[in-house]
């Protein structure tokens, strides 16, 4: 009895999971350059199976925190804008920003210009160039991205966009839907394969077809966890109330 509840507790735990991870998918479906998350099923199965995961039953948080997710990385779809300052990569290279806590990855391209006319991020982080932040003038008209990532106004290179490739971006560190930072395994190098696209931007890359069917498939896995709990405990209760008369 006591394993059949604890194996329906962990699925429904595991299906709220889901859930609000295709939630934070759906809601960023529009977000440019955000890359989805998953739960690996398979790899969820194993954790419940593991003997550490069995003997570990003391509480929700702990099969919380038994349940990782993963970033995708498959690419989003590639739309022109227009915009001078709106780049997308060809590629699987990230551009390089500055954040306050260090060096981020992205390939969210919505760049815009400060106030001292540095190139930077929607939210004000500085895009990296080869030689440091790329600092653009008012008075010489809007800039030209090659698909090098040089940067040219009035036809003279002010700047050269830094883009990485990671070799295993699995190893990523998501800090928000857009930007991620390095572990201590992640292998950078610095590309010449990947193009900037310019004038252009890359999409969420999370399928929205996709994650509605998930949707009705995680809540009603969902709801058959519960009714097994909900039968379970009746048979429980049942037992209770009969076994003392059968004394």
């Amino acid at each position: 009895m006591q394993n059949a509840i604890w194996s329906a507790v962990a699925g429904s735990v595991y299906q709220m999971r889901r859930l609000d991870v295709i939630a934070n998918n759906l809601a960023n479906v529009n977000t440019v350059g955000f890359r989805g998350d998953r739960i690996d099923f398979q790899a969820n199965l194993s954790q419940i199976r593991a003997r550490q995961f069995q003997s570990a039953r003391h509480g929700l948080h702990d099969i919380n925190q038994m349940i990782h997710t993963h970033s995708t990385f498959q690419r989003g779809l590639i739309q022109p804008t227009g915009n001078p300052l709106d780049l997308a990569l060809d590629g699987r290279g990230f551009f390089v920003i500055q954040a306050p806590d260090g060096e981020r990855f992205t390939r969210a391209g919505d760049f815009h210009l400060d106030q001292n006319g540095q190139i930077v991020t929607d939210e004000g982080f500085v895009v990296q160039g080869e030689g440091g932040p790329i600092t653009l003038r008012d008075d010489a008209g809007p800039p030209e991205i090659t698909e090098e990532g040089a940067v040219f106004q009035n036809q003279e290179e002010v700047g050269r966009l830094r883009i990485v490739e990671v070799e295993n971006p699995e190893t990523l560190v998501k800090v928000t839907g857009r930007t991620f930072r390095s572990a201590p395994a992640t292998h950078l190098a610095d590309t010449t394969e990947t193009l900037v696209i310019p004038r252009s931007l890359e999409s969420s890359n999370v399928n929205l077809v996709r994650e509605m069917v998930e949707m009705l498939q995680a809540n009603r896995a969902f709801e058959s966890y519960q009714r097994v709990i909900t039968m379970v405990n009746t048979m429980n209760q049942q037992a209770n109330t009969r076994i003392p008369q059968l004394g």
